[in-house]
C-alpha cells in the first residue's frame, strides 16, 4: 500500500496541473475576447448611453460696420453677420425607467438593459421679439434604435429633421414667452446609462428633477465636484413590479 502512494500522488499533481493549465487557457480565452464581444453586443442591442438636455437657439442676421482703406482711401465696408444666440434651460422635469436584460455572448454575460426616457425642459425667449428658436435634441449613442420619439413644442408636435445623431426641430416663441419642450423615446443599451448636464462649459442648472424607476438593487451616482453645491432629495417606495427610486438633485451654484 505505502508502494502506491508515490504513484497516486504523482497522478493527483499532474491532474492538478493540467487542469490548472485548462482552467488558465479557458480563463484567458474568454476574457481576452471580452471587448470583441462587448463591441457585438453593442452592435447588435445597443451601445452605453449618455444623455444631455436638449438645445434651444435663435439665429440672427447682424449689421456692422468695418473700415479700412483701399487705394489709399478710407472706405468703410458695412457686414452682415449671423449671430446664434442660445436660450435659457429655466427648468427640467427626468423621467427615466431601466429594466435591466442579461444578454450571454460566448461564456460571457452582459448587462444589457432596456430604458425608457421622457423629459420636460422649459425654455425663455430674452429677446425683445419673436424669434424663430430651433430645438435640438441630441441621442445618448450613436449604436442605438430609438422608438416612439417624442417631440412636442408646448403640447403641439414639430416637424423634425434627423442630422448628425440628432433631432431638430423649430418653433415660433414669442418675445418673453416660455417654451415647454417634451421629449421622450424607448431604446436598448448596455453596460451603463448616464445623465449630463451637457458640455463642460456649462455654468448653472436650476430646477432640476430626476426621478429613475428601476428593478435594480442599487444606483451609483458619480462624484460631483467639491466646488458644486446641491442638494439631493431620495425617496423610496416599493411597489408590485420593482422598486421606484426618485432622486432630485438641484444645482444651487456655479461651477
Amino acid at each position: 500500500m505505502t508502494k502506491r502512494i508515490p504513484a497516486i500522488a504523482l497522478i493527483f499533481v499532474c491532474a492538478s496541473v493540467a487542469w490548472a493549465i485548462l482552467g488558465a487557457t479557458i480563463f484567458s480565452r474568454t476574457y481576452s475576447l471580452d471587448e470583441i464581444g462587448e463591441n457585438r453586443v453593442a452592435s447588435t442591442w445597443g451601445a452605453p448611453q449618455n444623455q444631455a438636455p436638449p438645445l434651444a437657439s435663435f439665429k440672427e442676421v447682424v449689421s456692422r460696420k468695418e473700415e479700412g482703406t483701399e487705394n489709399g482711401k478710407k472706405l468703410v465696408k458695412t457686414i452682415q453677420e449671423e449671430i446664434t444666440t442660445p436660450l435659457p434651460l429655466e427648468s427640467s422635469a427626468v423621467d427615466v425607467s431601466l429594466d435591466l436584460e442579461h444578454r450571454q455572448k460566448g461564456l460571457l454575460w452582459f448587462s444589457t438593459y432596456k430604458v425608457g426616457f421622457a423629459g420636460d425642459y422649459a425654455f425663455r425667449n430674452t429677446s425683445t421679439k419673436e424669434q424663430d428658436v430651433s430645438f435640438v435634441l441630441h441621442f445618448p449613442a450613436t449604436r442605438a434604435i430609438y422608438d416612439d420619439l417624442v417631440f412636442t413644442v408646448n403640447g403641439s408636435p414639430v416637424g423634425l429633421s434627423n442630422q448628425e445623431n440628432a433631432a431638430t426641430g423649430q418653433v415660433k416663441v414669442a418675445a418673453g414667452e416660455v417654451a415647454h419642450l417634451t421629449v421622450g423615446y424607448r431604446s436598448q443599451g448596455l453596460n451603463e446609462w448616464r445623465y449630463s448636464f451637457g458640455s463642460n462649459d456649462v455654468s448653472q442648472v436650476r430646477a432640476f428633477s430626476l426621478r429613475i424607476k428601476t428593478t435594480l438593487r442599487t444606483l451609483i451616482f458619480p462624484r460631483t465636484r467639491s466646488h458644486l453645491r446641491t442638494s439631493l432629495k431620495r425617496t423610496t417606495v416599493g411597489t408590485s413590479d420593482g422598486t421606484i427610486r426618485t432622486w432630485c438633485r438641484v444645482i444651487r451654484s456655479r461651477w
